[in-house]
């Protein structure tokens, strides 16, 4: 191992005292020699500096390595010209060189650090590297040093032109999952780090603008402190409905209960989205974590609704054609247990027409007689109770809302007969009057009896 020497006073007397090399992995020696020969290489490269597209490698420390083995001589040399050996002092340089790659900050790390130093230019960044105020830890060719490793400009590293790197940020989901993994506790800290020369160039500074329209709730919940609190705070009505969730996650290409657990944890799950929609989604269409996903949409035992209860949901989604059913159909918005072929599954049970099924189309009314047989399997008991049934959606195309209207010359009574709920009543009026009439009709009978036994006596 090759010697170097300190230098200690002694009451006036300098003393030349042999001490052990000193570690060589922190670059403590020979260091701001090593910088200089950095620029040195570069500038025999190019006296007029290396442009851009010329400047040779560097991440191999390949160009300046000869350069650094002879400013480790030179250093060396100031310290005890007579002690140092050519060989020893080669590979001293040739150790620091491979060590060198290793000692520079992360490329995140160093443009935090250069985004602090206010630099708005290349030329800057070349006066300030040479200033010998550069950190040993911070490359002088960040863009070589880098290029592997984050690297898209000069602007995006010192932070002058930020917003003008990209032109476009990360998706709102994206974004959040990055962000909440700062641990920033409130707005505060958010406006601090943004400022600080951290903050990636496609992450916004204002994400509450950015993202008004594409799922920004809070500042809590894009960071990520009040998570907890949303959920405790969260009830049915914030989420989104079973058939809108379920067609959101079906576009993640999850493939298991297993990969939905880690999906839900990594916090790119809008507030909208229940953490547990098997528990949320019970009773409002949740059969399977196989159809919510839609993994196993095929293996997903499916009853479906009757031909009154389909219709009746599918005429509140306004469609009006039977193109746009085929397409809400395809979405992935349509419920488990609404089928896609409504023509074939209710052929027997009450199709008639698309424009039937989905309410954009009136033909022809039945007549009152098969009218009046239908609604009086509804259990109606009032006209008003007709008047919300109608206004439902439930109300077939051919039956009309104005019954008594439309029925006023062809049968109609009241709703009590068209409904059915005053058939006994109706029947025991009809009786009487049934009676009334025969015994009119009896009594002209034996009036015209009375008056022929007269004439003939």
């Amino acid at each position: 191992m090759s010697s170097t020497f300190r230098e200690e006073e002694d009451d006036g007397q300098q003393e030349v005292v042999e001490e052990e090399e000193p570690e060589l992995s922190n670059l403590s020696l020979g260091q701001q020699a090593m910088n200089e020969a950095f620029e040195q290489a570069k500038r025999k490269r190019d006296p007029d500096e290396t442009s851009e597209e010329e400047e040779p490698e560097l991440s191999n420390l390949s160009l300046g390595q000869q350069a650094m083995n002879e400013a480790f001589e030179q250093a060396k040399r100031k310290r005890d010209p007579d002690e140092t050996s050519s060989d020893s002092l080669t590979h001293a340089g040739v150790k620091v060189a491979k060590k060198m790659r290793g000692a520079f900050r992360s490329f995140a790390d160093a443009r935090t650090y250069a985004r602090t130093l206010g630099l708005k230019s290349r030329d800057e960044w070349r006066a300030w590297s040479s200033s010998g105020k550069r950190p040993h830890d911070i490359p002088s060719s960040p863009d070589l040093m880098y290029k592997e490793s984050g690297w898209t400009s000069y602007g995006d590293f010192l932070g002058y032109a930020v917003g003008k790197v990209t032109g476009s940020f990360r998706s709102f989901e994206d974004a959040r999952v990055y962000v909440r993994t700062l641990g920033l506790k409130s707005e505060n800290e958010w406006k601090e780090w943004s400022a600080s020369g951290a903050r990636p160039h496609d992450i916004p500074s204002s994400p509450d603008k950015t993202y008004a329209s594409s799922g920004w709730l809070s500042y809590g919940d894009f960071l990520g402190y009040d998570v907890g609190k949303q959920a405790r705070n969260t009830n049915a009505s914030t989420f989104r409905t079973f058939e809108d969730a379920r067609a959101y996650v079906r576009t993640l290409g999850l493939k298991s209960s297993h990969e939905w657990k880690e999906w839900r944890k990594s916090g790119a799950r809008p507030h909208d989205i229940p953490s547990a929609p098997e528990t949320m989604y019970k009773s409002s269409g949740w059969t399977s974590y196989g159809d919510f996903l839609g993994y196993d949409k095929r293996k997903a035992t499916v009853v479906f609704r009757t031909f009154e209860d389909a219709r009746v949901y599918v005429r509140t989604l306004g469609l009006k054609s039977e193109k746009e059913w085929r397409e809400w159909s395809s979405s992935g918005k349509r419920p488990h247990d609404i089928p896609s072929r409504p023509d074939l599954m209710y052929k027997e049970s009450g199709w008639t027409s698309c424009g039937d099924f989905l309410g954009f189309a009136a033909g022809s009314f039945r007549s009152f007689e098969d009218a009046r047989t239908y609604v009086r399997t509804l259990g109606l008991k009032s006209q008003k109770e007709w008047r919300e049934w109608s206004k439902s959606g439930a109300r077939p195309h051919d039956i009309p809302s104005s019954p008594d209207k439309t029925y006023k010359s062809s049968g109609w009574t009241s709703y009590g007969d068209f409904l059915g709920y005053d058939k006994g009543k109706q029947a025991q009026s009809t009786q009487k009057s049934s009676n009334s009439r025969n015994e009119t009709t009896e009594e002209r009978s034996l009036h015209h009896m009375k008056d022929s036994c007269a004439v003939k006596v």
